[in-house]
């Protein structure tokens, strides 16, 4: 929960420093409490299984207000995956700020599918960050952004539909799907930053420094830790 808690505050800072928001969006008990709901109501969310439409549902359900001003996004689309054509859907929740420019966070909130058939549910692995992004939306729907533009992804078909594993042809559906779509459309060139949560429900945890995040929005999330030292999830000497 620790670290949940500095996630949220992370990403708050984030949006803070590169929009001016104002303000502390959830906690970690706020986060805990959402993952269980939502694991309750599609505890199995592989593609294409009645578990992936109910966490379909929990989503739509939660962000109803967003939906009700143009301000949901449900971005469906079709992708040639190892067992077939696959229909997916992204997303994406928007909250219009008042500069020119968008902060995107984003999180896989389907499971595996080669492992449906053991039951995985996934709390950590997408399941604890949807609630997160799910909290988010909670906080900007009566705190908008002073600044940029807040956008919370919800992306389909992180996970490998295959059994070899998240090779490039067969994994992150959903943000390549929006990646060429924002690339054609110019919507890339409005995003400031585009953070993806996930893997983040370890009760410790140690993140290293890897080499494709862009510089300046690591040095910022390494510059926004806080003490205390144990709930600092990335390592001090990387």
């Amino acid at each position: 929960m620790n670290l949940l808690r500095t996630l949220a505050a992370a990403l708050a800072l984030t949006t803070t420093t590169l929009a001016s928001a104002q303000g502390h969006p959830v906690s970690g008990a706020k986060v805990m409490d959402l993952t269980k709901q939502y694991l309750a109501a599609a505890p199995h969310r592989a593609i294409g299984t009645p578990g992936h439409e109910a966490a379909e549902k929990f989503i739509r359900d939660h962000f109803a207000t967003e939906a009700s001003k143009g301000n949901l996004v449900v971005d469906k689309f079709t992708a040639h995956t190892p067992v077939g054509m696959q229909p997916m859907t992204n997303y994406i929740a928007k909250f219009p700020g008042k500069k020119d420019g968008v902060i995107v966070l984003a999180s896989h909130y389907e499971t595996n599918y080669p492992l449906q058939s053991i039951g995985f549910v996934g709390a950590n692995d997408g399941a604890c960050t949807t609630a997160l992004l799910i909290a988010l939306g909670d906080y900007y729907r009566t705190h908008p952004p002073q600044g940029y533009s807040v956008w919370l992804v919800f992306d389909d078909g992180e996970e490998a539909v295959g059994k070899e594993g998240m090779v490039p042809s067969d994994s992150l559906y959903g943000v390549r799907h929006l990646a060429a779509k924002w690339s054609g459309d110019g919507t890339i060139g409005k995003i400031k930053a585009f953070v993806v949560a996930d893997m983040l429900g370890w009760k410790s945890m140690n993140i290293d420094r890897e080499g494709n995040s862009t510089p300046g929005c690591w040095t910022c999330w390494r510059r926004l830790q806080r003490p205390p030292a144990t709930a600092r999830p990335f390592s001090p000497t990387r």
